[in-house]
């Protein structure tokens, strides 16, 4: 094995240094008694999946990281061009990509000396002509749009849209999936031909652009849901995006102006309102009437410090890109709007605010009910990932994970379903019934920015340590007046 290779060459108290899979197997007894350091390294060096290094081009200081995964291959590339290195004399085949079949059975075929292959492609044989980006957008043999059928654009295809949307989309006979966008080609390309879209592409506007796309699903990381919502309104396409609207208050409004001025139809994945839990406490709220008192609890799992969703500018933090839900569930069930909230968390000395991952956000509504998210990542497994607690006049109403709903107090059964039901299936199914002319319920606006607005202003509330006074409606209004000072200026 490479490392016994390795420890058998090295001196006393010497070192070993892992680059690769290269295999773990090693003999103990030699590394012990000659007291060596075994070092596992991150391929290219320091900097290695680490997204700030990577993605975000934050460098680490030279005077306490000398070689970093950057600086690693530029010194190598400078042994190259000073003919120090010359990976040339490695490759003994080449030839074609048609001939990747053949190239790699050389390579594995132990009766030769082949150490590397190299595949020239066609573009390559003529330098002297100047180099053109790949096509990033693919047309796949796919039938015409059927008519009576919404047409449906699909930009992001990570492991939300794969488990939900997409699904969703398949099983309703209505909706026909003509596009697909998202960063990897050839996962949109995938997707498209495995889901019978005519368009695939790297490219969110080709999507957009697309004739045969009456509405588009935006189910990017957060920071675009706004820019992409409002390329695709502004098309004069209906919109669904995936929680949370946005990150500020200013591209909220933004969306609602551009949705009011298009006419198009803008909604949310706020998708626990078409639970059918859900539905079933709501009868028992409207039936017992009067102000509530709820208990929202979510016991998540921590996530890495570097995880995307805690980047303030790309996921904005869990209270933004989750609390949301949770937030809007609330205003639901309590069929009133907010007037007050207030937001407290564990705050960790170093750590921004806006990344807080366990918080609580107690709301107050218009009819005297009250509220309370308690969003904790401190918790244990053994307890239900989300757990609804309503009481009202001697009665209550316990969610249990979106399989159980229990009634206390009451000769009302109780609610069990075989698996979770988060409310995606009927929730789709709604919209697109909706944009088909169909009778429906989706949740639009202004409905569907409630839960994006409280959660951005319990983020205030949160940093600032005071509570926030809330008025929705007029938010909205305010939206729509400068929509309607817009058109007067220009006209």
């Amino acid at each position: 094995a490479p490392l016994n290779q390795a420890v058998n060459a090295c001196r006393r108290k010497g070192g070993v240094v892992a680059v690769g899979a290269v295999g773990m197997e090693i003999d103990r007894d030699e590394l012990y008694a000659k007291e060596l350091d075994l070092l596992i390294s991150t391929s290219y060096g320091p900097g290695r999946y680490d997204p700030v290094y990577e993605e975000q081009g934050h460098d680490y200081p030279l005077g306490y990281v000398r070689w970093t995964e950057q600086r690693n291959m530029l010194s190598f590339l400078e042994l190259v061009a000073a003919g120090k290195v010359r990976p040339a004399e490695l490759v003994t085949l080449q030839g074609p990509p048609d001939d990747a079949p053949q190239v790699y059975q050389g390579l594995a075929d132990t009766g030769t000396q082949h150490l590397a292959a190299l595949f020239v492609y066609q573009a390559a044989q003529h330098m002297d002509e100047p180099l053109r980006s790949p096509s990033t957008v693919w047309e796949i043999k796919a039938g015409p749009k059927k008519q009576g059928r919404v047409g449906l654009g699909l930009i992001g295809a990570g492991n939300y849209a794969a488990a939900f949307h997409l699904p969703n989309i398949e099983a309703n006979p209505a909706a026909q999936l003509r596009a697909v966008a998202t960063h990897k080609g050839v996962e949109a390309k995938r997707l498209a031909e495995r889901y019978g879209a005519a368009l695939a592409t790297t490219q969110p506007e080709q999507a957009i652009a697309c004739d045969d796309v009456d509405c588009l699903i935006v189910a990017t990381r957060h920071d675009s849901h706004a820019a992409l919502g409002l390329e695709a309104l502004r098309a004069g396409k209906h919109v669904f995006i995936e929680k949370p609207l946005a990150l500020s208050l200013d591209d909220l409004t933004e969306l609602i102006r551009a949705s009011r001025e298009s006419g198009r139809a803008l909604s949310v994945g706020h998708n626990r309102r078409f639970s059918p839990h859900i539905r079933e406490l709501l009868d028992w709220r409207r039936k017992l009437g009067g102000p509530l008192q709820m208990i929202y609890t979510v016991n998540a799992e921590a996530l890495p410090g570097a995880h995307w969703i805690n980047d303030p500018a790309i996921g904005g933090g869990r209270l933004l890109g989750e609390g949301c839900h949770f937030l809007d569930l609330l205003c639901q069930i309590a069929g009133a709007r907010p007037t007050a909230l207030y937001a407290q968390g564990v705050l960790r000395p170093g750590v921004d605010p806006a990344l807080c991952q366990d918080f609580s956000v107690s709301l107050n509504f218009a009819d005297n009910s009250i509220g309370r998210l308690d969003y904790v990542s401190q918790g244990i497994k053994e307890l239900p990932k989300e757990r609804i607690e309503v009481f009202a006049q001697g009665q209550a109403c316990l969610v249990y994970d979106f399989k159980r709903t229990q009634f206390l107090g009451t000769q009302r059964k109780e609610l069990r379903t075989r698996a979770q039901d988060k409310g995606q299936r009927p929730q789709f199914d709604d919209w697109i019934a909706y944009l088909g002319g169909k009778p429906a319920d989706p949740l639009l606006l202004p409905d569907a920015a409630l839960g994006t607005y409280l959660a951005l202003c319990a983020a205030q509330s949160l940093a600032q340590d005071k509570a926030e006074q809330l008025d929705f409606d007029r938010f909205c209004e305010q939206a729509a007046a400068d929509t309607k000072a817009e058109s007067t200026e220009s006209e």
